[in-house]
């Protein structure tokens, strides 16, 4: 009995083993399309609203969105190879690591590209704060100290930490620019972290940044100045509610049964209460 026990037991974790194994292999690199360098709003406007922010909606990222947001934070910007924030010497020593719901990548700025290092959704372990596993993307800046042309270690220290703050407040600005939320933050379990990364000894994890979309009432509830400029523009909303507003818009100008457009809006009213529900649980928890 106890070896039928034994041989079904490896026999599970040879079979989890194996799937894992499996989910690794199917995490591709992922191609980004090509960075849109020529809108964005005004830099003085973006300055003043410039600010950080822990609160995040389910909705992703495109993968335009990621691209450009990538390339404003250290993607290259001269046919030299140089990039959009400062390096010391340059190094180009910091490499970026997305976590995404979908696994880690790091971005790769000659290709601009996204190469695979795990499968499977690690968010949450990317910082010690609760906020983190709903940000759509987790940014982990890491140095890479044999890039720093052997410098003595503080001063090694000290010129990439400046390097990581350029970077990331270039990510600050482009969120402030396209409507974006986002907070830099430093409380990692960094040993725990650079392990599941299979990080080698000479990188060090500097800082990680949370970037997503807001999650409050006010940029949440679906509005009927929303639903109009989306009816006109004939743009379909990702978010729940939106689009059966917009059809309520359209079927009310088709004189539409009194029955069917209350329908809409009770579908409309229950995204919104959904939503509402849904920020304040994780507000009861951290309160209790």
């Amino acid at each position: 009995m106890k070896r039928k026990a034994s041989f079904f037991l490896g026999l599970v974790l040879a079979t989890i083993a194996f799937s894992l194994g499996l989910a690794a292999e199917d995490l591709k690199p992922v191609k980004l399309p090509a960075p849109q360098t020529d809108g964005g709003r005004p830099l003085m406007q973006v300055l003043k609203d410039r600010k950080s922010t822990r609160e995040f909606g389910p909705a992703k990222l495109s993968p335009q969105t990621l691209s450009n947001l990538l390339w404003a934070a250290f993607g290259i910007n001269r046919p030299d190879g140089r990039r959009t924030a400062p390096s010391a010497m340059n190094w180009q020593e910091v490499g970026i690591y997305v976590a995404t719901p979908e696994g880690v990548y790091i971005y790769d700025a000659k290709d601009n590209a996204l190469n695979p290092v795990l499968a499977g959704d690690f968010r949450a372990a990317t910082g010690t704060q609760s906020f983190v596993k709903d940000a759509a993307v987790n940014l982990v800046y890491v140095s890479d100290l044999s890039k720093t042309d052997n410098a003595a270690s503080t001063e090694a220290e000290m010129y990439t930490a400046a390097d990581v703050g350029f970077i990331a407040q270039n990510v600050y600005l482009y969120c402030a620019s396209e409507g974006l939320v986002t907070v830099v933050r430093a409380s990692i379990d960094t040993p725990a972290l650079a392990k599941t990364l299979k990080l080698q000894p000479q990188q060090k994890i500097i800082l990680a940044q949370s970037v997503g979309y807001g999650y409050s009432p006010s940029t949440q509830s679906v509005g009927r100045t929303e639903v109009i400029a989306r009816h006109e523009s004939g743009k379909k909303s990702s978010r729940p509610g939106a689009q059966a507003a917009c059809c309520f818009r359209c079927s009310a100008s088709k004189r539409t049964p009194f029955f069917q457009t209350s329908k809409v809006m009770a579908e409309i009213l229950r995204a919104n209460v959904r939503r509402a529900i849904d920020g304040f649980i994780p507000r009861a928890r951290q309160a209790s």
